[in-house]
């Protein structure tokens, strides 16, 4: 569980910078 809650928090915080880079 924490596992797949530490890699969906990862996939966010990709997805936050690219926006942020945009």
């Amino acid at each position: 569980m924490i596992k797949t809650v530490s890699i969906r928090e990862s996939n966010k915080l990709r997805c936050l910078r690219i926006w942020k880079k945009e």
